[in-house]
């Protein structure tokens, strides 16, 4: 899914093989919302001017189904593709053969797809990548990844969650005359939920709720309406009953990454003896399988968007360079 950044000048679309639009339909889609995007030209609606820090959504939906959206943010338009839950591939094999290049293949509906390519850069998340090859959910490597694993031995999936609290209003900026108007972070220690940060610099009545490590652990897999009650909690510390967070409280989210099947775990975390496990992680086999992603980043932002996406064009450099020698070896002959 598109995930944006503080970098971003204009815009960013990114779309991951594996949700790519299927149909012609979906694709024509997309391709008038990245018009969208790219217009730098476009003039910004009326109605939104009048807010500048409001956050609205143009959503696409075909027969019924939403396919995806057009928003802006920070006057900027983006675009994130929704794909139907029905179409997601699911990867389930990598096959690595250096002499011919890698395999993967995966499972759509009904339906086995393989895609072929001369190398392929591995970004899964750590919880997925270390799975064991048997094990629900797990995408197999053949051959099995035995060089990774003093790198797997060294590295441990953390436990997070969050909490998306939406209010009715941004109360705390007009709690003690204002003195929190501008404050983007507050902390609760000792309670379940001890961070608290706000949607600045866009002003917005969302509160995001975390807490990560044992804490996070303990709650993984409650009744979502307990983690929020929990979070609740936490926010009564910070402000104290005066506030009313339970009558203001209009809407919530939750996201238990332990339990999401497509990451099993948050950002990684070095074990002990683990000081080389990322770099050990980062390094390519056979000249075939590259590897990105957080738990894969060695250039000190490791656990950060920031670091995941340096992996990725360290990746992409290496692959670069391996394939600049071997057309200078393949000239020489």
């Amino acid at each position: 899914m598109f995930q944006p950044t503080q970098r971003l000048i204009v815009a960013c679309l990114v779309l991951s093989a594996m949700f790519a639009p299927a149909t012609a339909a979906e694709r024509e889609d997309v391709r008038k919302a990245i018009n969208l995007v790219t217009s730098v030209k476009m003039p910004f609606p009326e109605n939104l001017a009048r807010n500048r820090a409001k956050t609205e959504r143009v959503w696409l939906e075909r027969e019924g189904a939403t396919v995806g959206c057009i928003r802006i943010e920070d006057r900027r338009w983006c675009y994130e593709h929704i794909p139907p839950t029905g179409n997601r591939a699911e990867m389930l094999r990598i096959r690595n053969e250096p002499s011919r290049g890698v395999y993967i293949d995966a499972q759509q509906q009904d339906q086995r797809v393989t895609v072929h390519a001369g190398a392929a850069i591995v970004a899964l998340p750590f919880g997925v990548l270390e799975r064991p090859a048997r094990a629900r959910g797990a995408v197999a490597f053949e051959p099995a990844l035995d060089a990774k694993r003093e790198a797997f031995a060294g590295l441990e999936s953390g436990a997070v969650l969050k909490v998306i609290l939406k209010f009715r209003d941004a109360f705390w900026e007009e709690l003690d005359n204002g003195r929190y108007k501008d404050a983007a972070f507050f902390h609760a220690p000792g309670a379940p939920f001890p961070t608290f940060w706000s949607a600045l610099p866009v002003r917005a009545p969302l509160l995001c709720a975390w807490c990560a490590g044992p804490s996070a652990a303990r709650m993984s897999g409650l009744a979502e309406s307990t983690i929020v009650r929990r979070a609740l909690d936490g926010v009564r510390t910070v402000f104290g009953a005066r506030a009313g967070v339970a009558r203001r409280l209009q809407a919530s989210f939750v996201h238990d990454w332990q339990t999401d099947p497509f990451a099993r775990g948050a950002y990684c975390y070095v074990t002990v003896g683990g000081r080389d496990a990322r770099k050990h992680l980062a390094e390519p086999l056979g000249g075939t399988l590259f590897f990105a992603g957080e738990a894969a980043a060695t250039g000190g932002e490791s656990g950060t968007v920031a670091g995941a996406l340096q992996s990725g064009e360290r990746a992409a450099e290496q692959w670069l360079a391996l394939r600049g020698r071997r057309h200078s070896s393949a000239r020489g002959r």
